[in-house]
């Protein structure tokens, strides 16, 4: 900032110095004059000379920032793939009953899996190193929290001015989690004497989900939405960062 101001107040100088001169060499003839005017071409060459550094100069630092831009964007989007992939197993494991793991596994979870699969949800994980008291629900919230959080890190921590579209998306992205957060709501239901009517209410289930008031599975159609959103947070996180990739 201080160069600038320099560079800035230099050449503000050296215009009124060619000012002084065109005044010179209006009023003044003589011998003096072809000094003037040799003195005006030079000092004009000077200012064209600063101009055509500064622009230089600042392309030179905008082509650097944008190469370190790029380098911390293959950095974060390594991490942040890190977690979606922890995230994804444990959403697969929540979306899909035990009996249809083989058939879904190379498939992976898929937009509108049926809503009776959450009838599972209190079932022990199948991930051996989660643990054997881990439910799929218990697992799944804190791998979604682990998202969120290096989400919220790459945000408050890494400069994503030159990445605009991603930096909107991971926004969006807290926001929509962090509305009607069903966590506290279903890790409550393990614990209550309504957790086998919630899981037969969910296996019954037909159709797709829909809020009704004073529902005990509003909270499982939240849940739902939530799985359902992050596949297609993930589908527009890649087409983002390949475009960013491509520039």
């Amino acid at each position: 900032m201080k160069n600038k101001i320099t560079i800035r107040n230099l050449i503000i100088t050296l215009l009124i110095f060619v000012a002084v001169l065109l005044i010179a060499d209006y009023y003044i003839g003589g011998t003096l004059e072809d000094y003037i005017r040799g003195t005006l071409t030079e000092t004009i060459g000077i200012i064209i000379t600063i101009v055509l550094l500064e622009i230089l100069l600042r392309k030179s630092k905008e082509y650097e920032s944008r190469h370190v831009a790029r380098k911390e964007l293959r950095r974060l989007t390594h991490i942040l793939h890190i977690y979606i992939e922890e995230y994804n197993s444990a959403a697969f494991n929540l979306a899909y009953k035990y009996a249809d793991y083989k058939e879904q596994r190379d498939l992976g979870i898929q937009a509108g899996f049926p809503f009776s699969n959450l009838s599972e949800f209190s079932s022990s994980s199948l991930y051996m190193f989660d643990g054997f008291n881990e439910t799929k629900v218990d697992v799944y919230f804190q791998r979604l929290d682990n998202l969120k959080n290096i989400v919220r890190t790459v945000l408050f921590q890494v400069d994503l001015s030159y990445f605009p579209e991603l930096s909107v998306l991971l926004e969006r992205y807290l926001k929509y989690t962090e509305t009607h957060y069903p966590k506290k709501s279903i890790l409550s239901d393990l614990k209550t004497g309504t957790l086998d009517l919630i899981k037969s209410m969910l296996d019954k289930h037909k159709g797709n989900p829909e809020y009704k008031e004073s529902n005990v599975i509003n909270s499982y159609v939240r849940l739902y939405e939530l799985l359902n959103y992050h596949i297609s947070f993930s589908i527009e996180l890649d087409k983002i960062i390949s475009r960013y990739e491509k520039k």
